[in-house]
């Protein structure tokens, strides 16, 4: 595994990972965000943050207001076809 800095600041611009939408959550540093890279969404990837695909969180970025509560659950599903 390759060990890389994690970067606090990130310039805007077309190489910017976090995509065109950023919601901060209260944990400092993590974001729930679009991505450049789309099939990085369902890899464990990150330096925490939750990357959604660009459909679904312009969207979802729209409906939420500021200060809006919320809550993070993780749950594992496996599917197979």
């Amino acid at each position: 595994m390759e060990r890389k800095e994690v970067m606090t600041i990130l310039p805007a611009g077309p190489d910017n990972p976090l995509g065109r939408y950023a919601i901060e959550t209260s944990v400092p540093g993590i974001l729930i965000h679009e991505t450049i890279k789309p099939p990085l969404v369902y890899q464990f990837r990150s330096h925490g943050c939750i990357r959604i695909r660009d459909e679904i969180i312009k969207k979802f970025f729209q409906k939420v207001e500021m200060n809006t509560p919320g809550e993070v659950i993780y749950i594992s599903v496996k599917a197979a076809f």
